[in-house]
């Protein structure tokens, strides 16, 4: 018969799981060994035979003697004994569910004072402070900044390079707005961070350290043209 053989060690036959979709492979179990034969020779070299960790490899040619993979004199034949189907050797067995997964204790999101500073793309302060620097400061300085205006008099403008001016400082942490200096703990992705504070599309969060925050629409956010600005010190002494 035309086809292959190879031989293993017996602690490797869990790998001839592999082999069980290759029609007809049968195998003999000697001392200390396995012997595996398929009669397909095309199925020589079939990816899934360079899966098995083979002592060696045979062709099997029509004397029925067999020749090493890469070798053309025949060493020798198969061992005579009783074949047996690799199907019926090499069953699947199925695995025990697994447990559940049990909840612990939940851990509370906070945020603290952190040694990791970084540098603040939002500014909290007095609109009117803010209004008076626009009103000197250059265009080139005006047109990378955005502001946001609330009922209490107070802007929250965004952008870089920020005025120099006093007020709280912020960084951004995806959508969520952290006070310079602090950082949430335990340690979380912003994407983490945004899904437990719930914000929807068009959002922002800002967290103070008091761990209150507020939600902020970035619909809310005017470009700081001086224009803008005028218009909202109007809106605000009406």
């Amino acid at each position: 018969m035309n086809g292959w053989a190879g031989r293993l060690d017996l602690s490797e036959a869990s790998y001839l799981a592999a082999l069980r979709g290759i029609a007809s492979v049968e195998v003999l179990e000697t001392p200390g060994e396995l012997w595996v034969r398929g009669p397909q020779a095309d199925a020589e070299s079939d990816p899934r035979l360079l899966v098995v960790p083979w002592r060696s490899r045979y062709r099997i040619i029509d004397t029925g003697e067999i020749v090493p993979a890469g070798r053309r004199v025949p060493c020798g034949s198969l061992p005579t004994g009783a074949w047996s189907p690799l199907v019926r050797e090499v069953r699947p067995v199925p695995q025990i569910a697994s447990l559940s997964g049990r909840i612990g204790a939940a851990v509370t999101l906070r945020i603290a004072a952190s040694t990791d500073v970084r540098e603040g793309t939002c500014l909290s302060l007095p609109f009117a402070s803010f209004s008076r620097w626009a009103e000197l400061a250059p265009a080139v300085r005006l047109e990378r900044l955005e502001f946001a205006l609330s009922s209490g008099g107070r802007a929250l403008v965004r952008g870089e390079p920020l005025p120099p001016l006093p007020g709280e400082l912020y960084y951004e942490w995806g959508r969520v707005l952290l006070p310079c200096g602090w950082a949430c703990s335990p340690a979380v992705d912003p994407v983490v961070l945004e899904a437990v504070l719930c914000l929807q599309a068009g959002e922002l969060a800002r967290l103070r350290p008091s761990g209150s925050f507020e939600r902020i629409p970035t619909s809310a956010f005017v470009r700081a043209r001086r224009s803008a600005v005028r218009l909202s010190a109007g809106e605000l002494e009406r």
